[in-house]
């Protein structure tokens, strides 16, 4: 059926071609077209012209084209009668259906006639990566970032970054292949050099960490090489920074809210560090949750010791029993223990403690 729409096609577009893209075209431009595009039906045996006649009339049913009304305009020298002239109404262009199987592949791109189901977008995706390796020829490619790169095939810098999730892409190419790599988003922080150690501690609020920082640098030997900012939870997506960074850092202390969703973040922060391979771990500031803790005991009078608690709160495992009842025990209100109230004044009594034991 394919081939007979094809053949169907081609015939259609050389009639227009011999009347020089008119639509009318005379019967000796229709013999000829279909001499060449049906030989088999015009040189072989049986009746040449009822052979075209089929041709035609199908056309005709499919308004492709429109045959003569009128004996004048058939010529009844022929059996059976043909038409002077056919108008040509529509040309229906036939799409090939799987073109990607019969294109010329780089070598590095020969997977691509495999794919079973690929759409047209998808089909020029492929072609646009097939150039830029047949323009690569021998000669070797610089490292670049996957913007750059995406920009330099695609002249969209974001195309890449969509193309990558599919799956025909996950299965035969790699970012590798074409020469590139995703950035990660850095994160904001601050280093302190006269610190003698590289102690490092995310700081999941902005205002807490504008006061550890300003704390950290009014002592004379700071307590934190460098202090980060979480910006919520948003430091998931931000940690790996974290390798070109500084490649000493093995411990990233941890201090943020004191609510479902704050206690969650750094365990996923790790989750990602160990799905990644990196050595870095994530460890709970407990010095600071304690003293957050002890303040909000006095923030907090009304809470009942005496209730019971209806959930494990596993994510307070790190504290004291005695710790994790009493903030289970206001999450439980669903009240949240905010890392504010561990202010500048308070955080700065920490650090001056740790500097007496120096």
């Amino acid at each position: 059926m394919i081939q007979v729409e094809q053949e169907y096609s081609d015939f259609i577009k050389l009639m227009l071609s011999l009347s020089n893209q008119r639509r009318k075209v005379s019967l000796s431009k229709v013999l000829k077209a279909f001499a060449e595009i049906y030989p088999q039906d015009y040189y072989g045996e049986g009746n040449q012209m009822r052979n075209l006649m089929r041709v035609l009339k199908n056309l005709a049913s499919q308004n492709s084209i429109k045959l003569p009304v009128g004996k004048i305009h058939w010529d009844d020298s022929y059996t059976p009668s043909a038409p002077r002239w056919i108008k040509i109404i529509k040309l229906k262009p036939q799409k090939e259906r799987t073109p990607w199987k019969k294109f010329p592949w780089h070598p590095q791109m020969t997977w691509a006639s495999e794919l079973k189901n690929i759409q047209e977008s998808s089909f020029e995706s492929l072609r646009q990566l097939d150039h830029f390796f047949v323009n690569l020829g021998g000669n070797s490619m610089g490292l670049m970032t996957i913007k750059e790169r995406s920009l330099q095939i695609f002249k969209d810098e974001k195309k890449l970054d969509s193309l990558i999730t599919r799956p025909w892409f996950q299965e035969h190419i790699s970012l590798k292949d074409l020469g590139c790599y995703k950035t990660i988003e850095p994160f904001a922080s601050k280093t302190f050099p006269n610190a003698k150690t590289n102690k490092t501690i995310i700081i999941e609020n902005r205002d807490t960490f504008d006061s550890f920082c300003k704390a950290n640098g009014r002592v004379s030997t700071p307590f934190y090489k460098y202090i980060i900012y979480g910006c919520g939870d948003r430091i998931e997506g931000q940690i790996l920074w974290i390798s070109g960074f500084d490649q000493e850092i093995r411990t990233i202390e941890y201090f943020g809210d004191l609510d479902l969703n704050g206690l969650a973040i750094p365990y996923r922060v790790n989750q990602v560090l160990i799905d990644n391979d990196y050595v870095q771990r994530i460890e709970l500031a407990k010095v600071f949750y304690t003293r957050l803790i002890k303040l909000a005991r006095k923030y907090f009078p009304q809470i009942d010791s005496n209730i019971a608690l209806k959930s494990d709160y596993k994510l307070l495992n790190f504290l004291s029993p005695d710790e994790k009842r009493f903030v289970g025990l206001v999450l439980q209100q669903g009240k949240r223990i905010a890392q504010e109230l561990l202010n500048y004044e308070e955080i700065s009594k920490i650090f001056m403690n740790y500097t007496k034991t120096l």
